[in-house]
């Protein structure tokens, strides 16, 4: 397994490591349902019956998160689109909820397309060929920098204040992980 893929391997000093370390946990048990990567590309090294079943099971988690997203998402648009029945008790048209739904509303579309895109690739997707993309995040990096840019451009130009510096403050964190992706795409992999 490449070094920078391990827990046990942050060159930083101990109050960065230990951030760096929860942070990738976190990370880990989004994505993987496990606290690290190690079981992953044990699956990943050998191209066999438990990877296949490993897809499957990811295959239908990421299946019924697309449901539940489907769900919201029109519910969502339904609360964006409509007049609430009455405004004296629940006015979600106001501003902060408003834009909490739309906040809610691009989420939720971005994680369908994302979990559509994973669905239509797993089963497809084999050992080998995931072990080599893990690692390609370039191709990411150049999309999401296009949308940043596009999100800014818009927020900017908006006539709401919030938007303004919360379309700003929404892209920090993103920005901030460049750094990390830079370090990760720069340093020579080693596998294991």
């Amino acid at each position: 397994m490449p070094d920078h893929m391990r827990l046990d391997n942050w060159p930083v000093p101990y109050p960065l490591s230990t951030v760096l370390t929860s942070t990738f946990t976190a990370l880990c048990m989004v994505s993987y349902g496990q606290k690290d990567l190690e079981d992953a590309w044990k699956l990943a090294v050998e191209d066999g019956k438990a990877w296949t079943e490993r897809m499957d099971r990811l295959g239908s988690r990421i299946s019924a998160v697309n449901i539940i997203g489907g769900l919201l998402m029109g519910s969502t648009a339904a609360f964006i689109t409509t007049t609430p029945p009455v405004a004296a008790s629940l006015n979600y048209n106001e501003r902060g909820p408003y834009i909490c739904l739309l906040l809610s509303f691009g989420l939720t579309l971005g994680s369908l397309i994302v979990g559509s895109a994973m669905m239509y690739t797993l089963p497809m997707c084999a050992a080998k060929w995931w072990r080599e993309v893990c690692r390609s995040q370039v191709v990411f990096g150049d999309v999401t920098d296009i949308l940043s840019r596009g999100l800014l451009v818009s927020g900017w130009g908006s006539q709401d204040e919030f938007i303004r510096k919360g379309c700003t403050s929404l892209l920090i964190i993103p920005a901030s992980m460049i750094f990390l992706f830079l370090w990760t795409q720069i340093r020579p992999f080693k596998s294991s």
